[in-house]
């Protein structure tokens, strides 16, 4: 890892570094891939195919169009473990 971390303020939290932007992106991820399942595309241009694509870049596992839910699953595991790996910092 790299000078990723997680450091929380009594403001909020800042999550830095590439491991932290990479968690970041799996959970928009996660969720994109939730409201997919139901129909709703986040943008215009994105398609359940390029999102399923997303989903091989974190778990490296290929998708099928009908596998919504398991590429879900697998992304918020990848995501929960990278939240996990990052050092955690508390400031008053």
């Amino acid at each position: 890892m790299t000078d990723s971390k997680i450091t929380h303020f009594p403001e909020g939290t800042v999550i830095e570094g590439p491991d932290g932007m990479r968690m970041v992106q799996a959970y928009t991820l996660w969720s994109a891939l939730g409201l997919a399942a139901h129909g709703i595309m986040p943008t215009r241009g994105m398609t359940k195919r390029k999102l399923l694509d997303l989903a091989t870049s974190y778990t490296k596992k290929p998708y099928k169009l009908s596998e919504l839910a398991i590429a879900r699953a697998d992304v918020k595991v990848w995501a929960d473990e990278m939240r996990a790996a990052l050092p955690h910092e508390v400031k008053p």
